[in-house]
């Protein structure tokens, strides 16, 4: 399916059957269903960058495609072209030595999240704080950058679930490519990406979020962000009355999903008034321990009506979700990751401003779909029973997935 071009004004006479609106906030909006067309548009975007390029990556490799990137970077760089570059410290973890070097040899600026002290450094003093608890401790290196936006001249802005990694890119990966979902944006006005380049400028600023509650939902805002306690609960709230008030359709796509129990009791009173509520997981993940500790949850969702289904073929890693005529896709998970712990970026779509983006997220949802087997409990007897102990304990640990 590749990618399908919403547009808004200028373009509406080649596109009779979308109707403008004059307050959306994007001029364009642009889909990807294929990952390397993702990257290749992204990529595109930095290499006729003029003024700014923002890039902020969860997990970023040193491999043919982080090669490609890196040297367009270089070359915006050189070009004069303001560029700053966020990846977190445990995600990019693997290659950070090698991308350190990379980026300071085409002088590209950098910024890890949240670094973690490297083995030798462990012994050297000042790396340790005895008097801090380890609650602190663990809250902080807990707390991951999980976002994946890429933002260009203020004006172009990239957000989905690929990460900069030859493992999403179907020209690299072939069949075995994750199956990922991103849009390209098009502002119409600079004000709406405030919120999103405030989030940014405050990383790399190294600035704390204790006074972020204020800028939690500027308004009229499209994003969502998740980085401070009154965000995260806004936003929980948010999906939780939706779903409270839909009338017709609620569809979650989530890799890893491990929600809170208020958004499970709010699917199930959902199919009792005889909603169509369905979700779409992973057959196969990349975090086997999630899988293990969602199998009680959703064997009980099952048996009160909550369609579960397993995407086949490869890893699914989009996340998207879809209520009645609202949607929103980013890098936020279904679980307590996501909610508690991680910083997280959304767009939000609603029919009200942007019907065709809701039309093809919908059509993305039915093409997903198509590719899926209902999931069950794949055991019966004693092994179900073992099974369903193993989960309960992986549960436990829930803080943490």
């Amino acid at each position: 399916m590749g990618e399908q071009r919403i547009m808004n004004d200028q373009d509406l006479s080649a596109k009779k059957n979308l109707s403008p609106n004059v307050l959306s906030p994007w001029r364009e909006v642009l889909f990807f269903s294929q990952s390397h067309e993702f990257f290749t548009s992204a990529i595109d975007s930095v290499r006729r960058a003029e003024h700014s390029v923002d890039l902020e990556v969860y997990i970023l490799t040193w491999d043919a495609l982080t090669e490609i990137l890196l040297s367009e970077l270089g070359q915006a760089v050189t070009r004069g072209v303001a560029v700053r570059v966020i990846l977190d410290g445990i995600g990019s973890l693997n290659d950070q030595d090698v991308l350190e070097q990379e980026f300071l040899k085409r002088k590209i600026p950098f910024l890890i999240y949240q670094p973690v002290p490297k083995l030798r450094e462990l012994f050297h003093k000042e790396n340790w704080n005895f008097k801090a608890p380890v609650s602190f401790v663990l809250g902080r290196y807990n707390r991951r950058d999980h976002k994946k936006t890429l933002l260009v001249d203020n004006q172009f802005l990239f957000i989905g679930s690929q990460n900069w990694t030859h493992v999403h890119s179907e020209f690299l990966n072939k069949e075995k490519a994750w199956k990922d979902f991103a849009v390209k944006l098009e502002v119409r006005r600079l004000a709406v990406l405030r919120l999103a380049r405030l989030h940014f400028d405050w990383i790399w600023q190294k600035k704390k979020f204790r006074r972020w509650d204020r800028f939690y939902r500027l308004p009229g805002s499209v994003f969502r962000i998740y980085n401070a306690r009154r965000s995260r609960v806004m936003n929980y709230r948010e999906v939780a009355m939706k779903i409270h008030k839909a009338t017709h359709r609620i569809y979650i796509v989530s890799p890893y999903f491990l929600p809170k129990r208020r958004i499970l009791r709010s699917l199930t009173k959902a199919v009792r008034r005889g909603l169509d509520v369905q979700i779409l997981i992973p057959g196969l993940s990349d975090v086997p321990i999630v899988k293990l500790a969602s199998l009680g949850m959703l064997h009980n969702l099952c048996k009160r009506g909550v369609q579960v289904l397993e995407y086949q073929g490869r890893i699914l890693h989009s996340k998207y979700l879809l209520i009645d005529d609202w949607a929103k896709l980013g890098s936020f998970n279904f679980n307590h990751r996501s909610l508690l712990h991680d910083l997280e970026i959304e767009v939000v779509f609603s029919a009200d401003d942007e019907p065709a983006a809701i039309e093809r997220i919908h059509e993305e949802w039915v093409n997903d779909r198509m590719r899926t087997k209902p999931w069950h409990l794949p055991a019966r007897g004693l092994e179900r029973f073992l099974l369903l102990m193993l989960s309960s304990l992986a549960f436990r640990l829930r803080y943490f997935l």
